[in-house]
């Protein structure tokens, strides 16, 4: 199985404050996916136990 990390739409994860900002882009302008990966991405962090943060999608 491939990851949004294999495919490349994780650009960046940094530490900012007490959260983390999360670069990412997906595959295309406009992509009808994005805020689902988005989302994802939060509840996968959240699951995990890191706090709330920026989440950015980048074209």
């Amino acid at each position: 199985m491939l990851t949004i990390t294999d495919l490349g739409l994780v650009r960046s994860v940094e530490r900012r404050g007490d959260g983390w900002v999360i670069g990412f882009t997906p595959t295309y302008s406009g992509c009808p996916a994005t805020e689902h990966l988005l989302g994802e991405i939060r509840a996968a962090m959240t699951e995990n136990g890191y706090a709330p943060g920026a989440y950015r999608a980048a074209a």
